[in-house]
């Protein structure tokens, strides 16, 4: 498959802060990251390379274009 005729495909990488102790009760902010490639391994190093300090990807998630 050629470049042009690759499909894209859209990660969405649900990123949360990291809790200070594993003791609970703790109210951490969530986010999402939205990354658009043609390859997936791609597409999640470039999320990952997005994650702020301090925070950590949760969930990943992968939609492809119908083409």
């Amino acid at each position: 498959m050629t470049e042009t005729a690759a499909r894209v495909l859209t990660l969405y990488a649900t990123v949360q802060e990291i809790p200070p102790d594993h003791k609970g009760g703790y109210s951490l902010d969530r986010d999402q990251l939205v990354v658009e490639d043609t390859d997936y391994g791609r597409a999640v190093e470039a999320a990952r390379r997005r994650v702020p300090e301090g925070w950590r990807i949760i969930a990943l998630r992968v939609e492809r274009d119908e083409a």
